[in-house]
């Protein structure tokens, strides 16, 4: 079942989406579960996709943050959102759709939606981090 549920992350990443939009919404779930795991394994992946050292240290607080454009602050967002209160907003929706492409909208989604369980398995098995991560 594992195999089958990680082919399932290996098609994400070979989304269409951004892979800098992907790693700012895994991070920011990362971030709203408080998931070390997660935030030390994609840290290294954000870098790979364009997130500046300065983003990551202020995905916490992007709502706030100068450093990120409008489309990266609604992907953020909606990742945050959809974590926090599973069901997101018609506005929340409507700022990414204004700019992604059916298609890309639906790989936000089941991107969001993978992670968020990664982390809640990861967590339930209590999934140490690797020593090369600490």
């Amino acid at each position: 079942m594992l195999d089958q549920f990680l082919s399932y992350a290996n098609a994400l990443r070979a989304s269409e989406l951004s892979p800098k939009l992907r790693e700012l919404a895994i991070l920011t779930v990362g971030h709203c579960t408080a998931s070390v795991y997660e935030i030390a394994h994609h840290q290294s992946h954000g870098l790979k996709a364009g997130i500046s050292e300065e983003q990551l240290k202020a995905i916490a607080d992007y709502a706030q943050s100068p450093l990120f454009d409008g489309h990266e602050r609604a992907v953020m967002a909606f990742a945050d959102e959809s974590t926090r209160l599973v069901n997101v907003s018609a506005r929340t929706w409507d700022a990414v759709a204004a700019f992604l492409p059916e298609r890309q909208l639906i790989e936000l989604v089941l991107t969001v939606a993978w992670y968020n369980s990664g982390v809640r398995i990861m967590g339930a098995l209590d999934i140490e981090l690797e020593e090369g991560y600490r």
